[in-house]
């Protein structure tokens, strides 16, 4: 096993919280629990994440000039495909999308900067705030030693959206709110890019200038092609963010603190209204504002 195997293997065995599952705490801290204590999953639909992680692999191939990515992703994802080998209809998108993205323009100039750059792919780091131990890991990152620069670069998938970035969406305390996709908290563009900044100037860049762009593409038969530049303000304010959530998750996990449990209409809600039932208020018309009010309490703050 080479060192890159070894650090790959210390990171997936290494049972530490991460940006994703500390956004899963700040969604809703007693699913979350049950998620890490594995009482129940969050995710009990995978297609989703299938579907960006085939995208993924295929990129990782063609930077590297392999094909050993993709081919462990599909032997250890069978149920995405046929007998035969080939890709079931509802995932065959993906590999649209992979392949309109690796003949894009956006794709062959990080071909280039490959050529004039030091290169990692899939690099893992870890750090620790306050005693809290945490991890993620950089989809693709150029370093210029020469002019102490690193250019951060994630690969997502998405729904489409509008094309100047701008809708509606849930934020990461279940409110509603038009603003930036980036910030919407199936996203939180600004959240992960802190903190993986962080964790580089933790781990031997700290004189570094650390820059982040997200490169989207659209599930559509023709995506499109969107890049997300993340200002330093932004990253400060979603490390700000992270931590604060760190703290927290850790504080649920240790017992120190009991975990709200939020009615979020998912199968694990369902799941406890069997045990205490979701209550709900019936009094005036529903434009009510007492009766709205209460409603918005029940939903985002009630504890177990």
């Amino acid at each position: 096993m080479n060192i890159k195997e070894q650090l790959d293997t210390k990171y997936y065995e290494t049972k530490m919280l991460s940006v994703s599952s500390v956004k899963l705490f700040a969604q809703n801290p007693a699913r979350a629990l049950d998620d890490w204590n594995g009482v129940y999953k969050w995710f009990s639909n995978k297609q989703e994440l299938n579907f960006g992680n085939y995208v993924h692999s295929g990129i990782q191939d063609a930077l590297e000039d392999t094909d050993k990515y993709l081919k462990k992703f599909i032997n250890e994802t069978p149920d995405m495909f046929t007998k035969a080998g080939t890709l079931l209809a509802k995932f065959r998108l993906a590999d649209t999308v992979l392949n309109k993205f690796l003949s894009s323009a956006t794709f062959k100039e990080l071909l280039e900067a490959r050529n004039i750059y030091k290169m990692f792919v899939e690099k893992p780091f870890m750090s620790e705030y306050q005693g809290i131990s945490y991890k993620g890991k950089i989809d693709l990152m150029f370093i210029d030693d020469k002019n102490k620069n690193i250019h951060c670069i994630d690969f997502k998938t998405s729904r489409p959206y509008a094309q100047n970035g701008i809708e509606w969406g849930t934020m990461l305390d279940g409110s509603q709110k038009k603003t930036s996709v980036a910030w919407h908290v199936e996203k939180l563009f600004p959240v992960q890019a802190g903190v993986y900044r962080q964790l580089l100037q933790d781990n031997g860049y700290s004189d570094y200038k650390i820059d982040y762009t997200y490169i989207v593409m659209t599930k559509e038969t023709s995506p499109r092609i969107d890049i997300w530049n993340i200002t330093h303000k932004a990253m400060n304010k979603g490390l700000d963010i992270f931590f604060e959530n760190l703290v927290l998750a850790d504080k649920y996990i240790t017992g120190q603190a009991v975990a709200p449990i939020i009615f979020d209409d998912s199968a694990w809600a369902h799941e406890k209204s069997l045990e205490r039932p979701n209550i709900l208020l019936a009094d005036l018309e529903d434009d009510d504002e007492e009766v709205l009010d209460y409603q918005e309490k029940k939903l985002f703050t009630g504890i177990v």
